[in-house]
């Protein structure tokens, strides 16, 4: 008996080639996410949340892309699938470079992060920013050390009296130009000065200016090695754009480096944003172990046991923090905790 020929329906073919497309988009969403993490791409790294949003809209905008601006012939396969990667790919960058904060959430926070200061500040002098280049030549040349070295001091200077006078951009450009000028002739005190350009960002506090801190405690970290300064500042900022897993993971590193009771603090603030509050806690406690007058730490471990409806814990908590704020004159943690016990029930 004869049979009819199979026939492929148009329905068939964009439930298939579509689809298709689409995973190319996708698959150039994350080959992005996965080159953004090289230091050679000098790419911002994105979230995990960015990678979905890239697959799904790189995605999408790869069908358009191939099926609609370039309308190209369904049995070109390697073209069809290469422009839809492509343009998976093309689509995450753009993403991935606009000026917008809407990629982190802002949770909100009424929990304090400790940051650690810088411990090898530069002694200030009044010096011109001419020094710079006399910096540059004497780097280049290396004829005299001792020349050298106070060349390198007043360029140190520059920047920390700039920062002194609250001219922020021009002192992370004058330190951000000592850490590419001493990269390959001292790591030590070039990874000190990208100490100082993520201390300037971070206490900006805006969304660049963050993701700017982490990348300068990133180079510190490279060319001096682990840095209790570095991973803890470095996890401030990720937590401020809300990337708390990572932070946990920066507190962490500084903790194995030394226990210091900023890098338990913080890595307390960070998981209870995670809803972590019981281990929240035990880092609290931890940081008071170290610090028993830390009004900070207190005051934390009150907001989580008032998070799993632990009042009178709480109360103790806040009381204790209103204390000690208050004995060191810290006028603005005082209040806040005041807020909080009124609001207690």
């Amino acid at each position: 008996m004869a049979t009819e020929p199979s026939t492929t329906s148009e329905t068939t073919w964009i439930e298939t080639d579509f689809f298709k497309v689409w995973m190319c988009g996708m698959l150039g969403g994350l080959l992005y996410w996965l080159w953004s993490f090289l230091p050679e791409s000098g790419l911002q790294d994105p979230t995990f949340l960015q990678l979905l949003i890239y697959g799904f809209l790189g995605g999408g905008s790869a069908t358009v892309l191939v099926f609609m601006v370039f309308n190209v012939e369904r049995s070109d396969k390697p073209r069809l699938y290469t422009l839809g990667i492509v343009g998976g790919f093309a689509f995450a960058v753009v993403l991935q470079n606009l000026p917008i904060s809407t990629w982190v959430g802002d949770r909100g926070e009424h929990e304090k992060d400790g940051r650690l200061s810088l411990v090898d500040e530069a002694p200030a002098s009044d010096v011109t920013q001419s020094v710079l280049g006399d910096m540059a030549e004497a780097v280049q040349e290396r004829e005299n050390v001792q020349e050298e070295s106070t060349t390198i001091d007043q360029a140190f200077a520059i920047g920390d009296k700039l920062r002194g006078e609250e001219r922020i951009k021009e002192s992370v450009e004058q330190f951000r130009a000592i850490a590419v000028i001493l990269k390959d002739i001292d790591r030590e005190r070039a990874a000190s000065a990208w100490l100082r350009v993520g201390q300037l960002l971070l206490d900006e506090g805006d969304y660049e200016s963050l993701e700017g801190a982490i990348d300068a405690y990133d180079k510190a970290v490279r060319l001096r090695g682990a840095n209790l300064v570095a991973l803890n500042n470095s996890g401030v900022a990720k937590s401020r754009l809300g990337r708390y897993d990572e932070a946990i993971v920066d507190y962490e590193k500084a903790i194995d480096l030394e226990r210091v009771p900023e890098a338990f603090n913080n890595l307390g603030v960070a998981k209870a944003h995670l809803g972590r509050y019981d281990e929240a806690i035990a880092d609290y406690e931890e940081a008071i172990d170290l610090k028993d007058d830390y009004a900070f730490a207190y005051y934390n471990r009150g907001a989580a046991n008032r998070s799993l409806d632990r009042t009178a814990r709480a109360r103790e908590d806040f009381e204790a923090a209103l204390s000690l704020a208050q004995s060191a004159g810290d006028d603005t943690l005082a209040n806040s905790i005041k807020r909080d016990l009124e609001i207690l029930p």
